[in-house]
């Protein structure tokens, strides 16, 4: 591996993108940055998306499939753990990078050996590749280029909640195995999880350069778009990564084993009332999913993607289920992905 260029991996989950996914990876392969693999995996798409992918031909290219769907989360750590490269970036794979993007961000990576993670912001686009009119990106995510020191950065990931473009992003390898993978209990906010994990140790850069090219389809059919739905899972998931975070602060080393875990939540699921019932079997499939309890079949993974889309689980809680949600804090240390 050459010192000067380092390997690039990029990685990329695709799952029904036979329209774009083509577009994404030979942005890919058309970077100017010399020394590029691509890690994908098709999420058992019902579309030609996997056949796409092997039109392609490009030795750079390295193509799987999952047998059953098992969600984004897990299917880019399974391409994370395929990347040979010094530096991992991820991408959807329906996105575009321009030209230039790896050359921009390696060189100031390699120029900052304590930034952990390099993002930038973007240029959103619509299904047909058009750029989104003023009048279209009103409601849409932002991505401002904000750089401050790394206890200023998570304080502000805190408080504002994410603003870094997650198929901008270029991460150190070492950081990756520090800290682990991208949390496979989470579906929408895996990304917001994963940028505050790497903030609690390492600096964070935005570039004040669109260097991506976004893709919102502005009808509900991707994680980004806005319905009733996804601001459900917004809250849900929020209230898991708050607990994650708290459970970094405690010294209750009580409740190590998964099986004792889930014992006691069902004892708790027994005596809750019906909407609380939904809520706790939520964080049970949540639990499971992230140790990998239960083999993280596809059942499992269509009902907790359908339960946490339910509007019923956001009732008041009573004490019952305060007591059984304590008892997925296990860890002292603040991880997703691992346990």
């Amino acid at each position: 591996m050459s010192t000067a260029s380092p390997l690039v991996s990029y990685c990329i989950p695709a799952y029904n993108h036979a329209q774009h996914v083509r577009a994404c990876l030979e942005s890919v392969l058309a970077q100017s940055y010399p020394n590029i693999e691509v890690v994908v995996i098709d999420d058992c798409s019902t579309d030609s998306t996997y056949e796409v992918i092997q039109s392609l031909g490009d030795e750079r290219v390295r193509a799987y499939r999952n047998p059953v769907n098992v969600g984004p989360g897990e299917t880019v750590n399974r391409c994370m753990q395929m990347a040979r490269g010094e530096f991992i970036a991820v991408s959807g794979s329906d996105d575009v990078h321009l030209p230039h993007k790896t050359s921009i961000q390696i060189e100031r990576l390699l120029a900052a050996p304590h930034v952990g993670a390099i993002f930038s912001t973007p240029e959103f686009i619509g299904p047909h590749d058009e750029p989104l009119a003023p009048s279209r990106k009103r409601g849409l995510p932002s991505f401002p280029a904000i750089n401050l020191d790394r206890e200023a950065m998570f304080q502000r990931l805190l408080g504002q909640g994410n603003f870094l473009l997650a198929p901008s992003a270029i991460i150190r390898k070492s950081v990756v195995q520090s800290i682990g993978f991208f949390d496979p209990g989470l579906i929408q906010l895996q990304d917001y999880d994963y940028w505050l994990r790497i903030a609690v140790e390492h600096d964070l850069l935005v570039l004040d350069q669109p260097l991506v090219r976004y893709r919102m389809m502005l009808d509900g059919s991707n994680l980004s778009s806005e319905n009733d739905a996804s601001r459900n899972r917004h809250h849900f998931e929020l209230s898991i990564i708050f607990e994650k975070l708290a459970e970094a602060q405690s010294t209750d080393e009580s409740m190590q084993s998964v099986d004792a875990r889930r014992s006691l939540m069902q004892q708790a699921l027994a005596h809750s009332h019906s909407r609380d019932v939904l809520n706790l079997r939520a964080r049970l499939l949540y639990e499971e999913i992230r140790t990998g309890v239960g083999g993280r079949n596809a059942p499992a993974m269509q009902e907790y993607r359908k339960l946490i889309s339910d509007n019923a689980i956001f009732s008041d809680r009573n004490p019952l289920v305060d007591l059984a949600t304590k008892l997925l804090r296990h860890s002292r240390k603040y991880i997703g992905g691992q346990s």
